[in-house]
């Protein structure tokens, strides 16, 4: 069948070829130069004002081509919109070009005559078949996504229903449900989004996840799920194996383990032991100085103490210390612990978050808030892209745990002490702007700037 796709042609010159100002010298079908015996015509690119009227261009394009024709070659799905190719005038490239995949341009000097360069561009039907690609693409990601969405609400609703059915799971089960309940507000919250592009740009999901993986990481929670209320114990292949039982299925997933796991605790709120995954051998300690008191232990003002994420969501913790100071890193926490009876004597309780705020140091700083002892919180973390990330979410922890009842400081690297958080971004991102990153430990100060910054 031969499709005539001439005035398609020229919309499509219109809009991707023409420069400002520049027209197709205006013909019909019927008047276009043709210039073999096929479908090849000469479109002449002018450009005309009230005085002047100066041929700047010449087009050989191909109005009409076999629509069974085969498809375009791999090199030309490389093509983007804007190139102009110097291709070797041989017989692909006149294929090329009187199957209509491709176009011929002149562009001439200021006499209209003589060419100035010579190039191939992207012709309508190259266009048309690399975006019916991009829509296919399209159309099957979106049923992707509706169906994941589907599967991982028919997974919800059976966890909202399931009871234990013997007395091998009366004792874990109704915990685990409890446990899972934060890892399901985020679904839901996610199952919002119909569309597949507020799916792709959800802030619950790193800002650098390409949407392949964020559907990958779907699937696998998808199978986490489905063993974490089914199992009171699994581990990390069986994950991989539940969702693809072909032989190599346990590794699946091999390739995202920590961003997967990581990505889960955080939504989940909670750690992964407690959701059934035992196999990883991983504890997370919280290291701090300063009176903490637990239902199984009680610190006081001393060395440096370490809790594991695991008695953070077993216990509740409270403080009868004044300040709450939340430190990036593990050095500064050893050097408070070295001054004793500073830490004591101005009713300090220094936690450490080691460079990386996780779901178990969040828990511990809600449960310290939830008591009266606390007055103020201070957050001092390194001057780089990091550490403002580190502050952000310390802030917001701190925030939606204090209700606006406590006093804020952050620590700039001059020693001066901010109370907004606003005012510290800006500062901060300045001072990125301008090139200035430091450590905190290369402005430690001393107890006197301790004091200070305390008592302002």
């Amino acid at each position: 069948m031969i499709i005539n796709q001439f005035e398609e042609i020229k919309k499509f010159i219109e809009k991707y070829i023409l420069k400002k100002g520049e027209q197709i010298e205006p013909v019909g079908l019927d008047t276009a130069e043709s210039i073999t015996e096929g479908n090849l015509h000469e479109l002449t690119i002018v450009k005309r004002t009230v005085k002047t009227y100066r041929k700047t261009g010449m087009l050989i394009v191909a109005v009409s081509y076999e629509d069974e024709s085969q498809l375009p070659s791999e090199k030309l799905l490389e093509w983007s919109v804007g190139r102009k190719a110097d291709l070797k005038e041989d017989s692909n490239t006149f294929t090329w070009l009187e199957q209509g995949w491709i176009m011929k341009e002149y562009r001439f000097k200021q006499d209209g005559r003589t060419a100035e360069r010579i190039s191939y561009r992207m012709g309508l039907r190259l266009f048309q078949y690399k975006q019916g690609v991009i829509d296919n693409k399209r159309e099957a990601e979106d049923r992707q996504w509706s169906e994941l969405r589907q599967a991982l609400r028919n997974e919800l609703d059976i966890l909202k229903t399931l009871e234990p059915a013997h007395s091998d799971t009366s004792s874990w089960l109704p915990e685990r449900k409890e446990n899972i309940t934060s890892l399901i507000s985020v679904l839901d919250a996610l199952f919002q989004h119909h569309l597949l592009d507020d799916f792709s740009s959800s802030p619950e999901f790193p800002a650098s996840w390409t949407r392949k993986k964020r559907f990958v990481f779907m699937h696998f929670l998808q199978a986490f799920i489905h063993l974490s209320v089914r199992k009171q114990f699994f581990d990390w292949k069986e994950i991989g194996a539940s969702y693809e039982r072909g032989i190599g299925g346990s590794k699946t997933f091999d390739s995202h383990k920590q961003d997967f796991l990581g990505l889960v605790e955080t939504w989940a709120s909670c750690p992964l032991p407690l959701l059934g995954l035992n196999s990883l051998g991983q504890i997370t300690p919280i290291y701090f100085t300063g009176p903490i008191s637990g239902r199984y232990s009680n610190y006081l003002a001393g060395p440096v103490y370490a809790l594991t994420d695991l008695a953070v969501y077993k216990d509740d913790y409270s403080t009868s210390a004044g300040t709450l100071w939340l430190a990036e890193n593990r050095a500064i926490l050893t050097r408070f612990a070295a001054a004793e009876e500073f830490v004591q004597d101005s009713g300090l309780l220094v936690i450490g978050v080691d460079g990386q705020l996780r779901s178990a140091h969040a828990r511990l700083i809600r449960q310290l808030l939830q008591g009266d002892s606390i007055q103020q919180v201070i957050i001092w973390t390194d001057y780089d892209e990091s550490g403002l990330v580190i502050a952000s979410h310390l802030t917001s922890v701190v925030k939606g745990a204090s209700k606006e009842r406590i006093t804020m400081k952050w620590i700039c690297h001059d020693h001066s002490i901010l109370t907004r958080f606003e005012e510290y971004e800006n500062y901060m991102n300045e001072l990125l702007m301008n090139g200035e990153r430091t450590e905190q430990e290369l402005i430690l100060g001393s107890e006197t700037d301790w004091k200070k910054w305390i008592e302002c």
